[in-house]
């Protein structure tokens, strides 16, 4: 059985409120350790400026093209785990903050 992940509810309604989201006996709030994030995220983005065609005073537009990579390193980073201390499927993973993403954005300003 996993030690080091964020116990969090018995599943019993200890103290009678009628919610079953009751610590265990001796566990205090935010007990345990989760593991740690590691994500990088990058963005690189190119100015292009357009010619002035009919209007020589006014301001030149501009068009950004720009890259996103979230996640850069892939790494799995864990997010929730059953913390409920009654089930068979205490301290095992639920969830998990999403995978390498890249993005493309172009923004047109005038």
């Amino acid at each position: 059985m996993r030690t080091d992940f964020l116990v969090g509810t018995a599943g019993f309604d200890n103290n009678h409120d009628t919610v079953a989201t009751d610590r265990p006996p001796g566990i205090t709030r935010n007990t345990g350790q989760a593991t740690g994030l590691a994500q990088l995220d990058l963005r690189c983005t190119k100015l292009f400026r357009l010619p002035r065609l009919f209007n020589r005073e006014g301001a030149a537009k501009n068009v950004d093209l720009s890259i996103d990579a979230f996640n850069v390193l892939n790494h799995t980073n864990y997010n929730t785990y059953v913390g409920v201390t009654s089930s068979a499927f205490v301290g095992r993973l639920v969830t998990a903050l999403p995978a390498r993403t890249i993005q493309l954005s172009i923004r047109y300003r005038f």
